[in-house]
């Protein structure tokens, strides 16, 4: 190699680790962004009111060699301004 297929080579090089790092670097910046919106919009779009938990129950259900487990709650739910029943 001579040195202009050096040079050419190195350049290229120097051109992909940029792309690279170009990149990471909207990743990186692109998923905290995306995170900020998607909660300033739940919390300004969203609603609270209050609730009672009622019950809990614990299932694991077992087909042979398999398993599955299942949480349940239960709750009360009263919208706010309704009257209470």
């Amino acid at each position: 190699m001579d040195v202009v297929d050096k040079a050419a080579a190195a350049d290229a090089a120097v051109r992909t680790i940029t792309k690279l790092m170009a990149g990471f670097l909207a990743i990186v910046i692109s998923v905290p962004v995306a995170w900020l919106i998607v909660t300033t919009y739940v919390e300004r779009t969203s609603l609270q009111g209050d609730g009672e938990v009622t019950a809990k129950r614990e299932l694991i259900f077992m087909f042979g060699d398999t398993w599955r487990r299942v949480f349940e709650v239960t709750y009360r739910y009263q919208p706010s301004g309704e009257p209470y029943s």
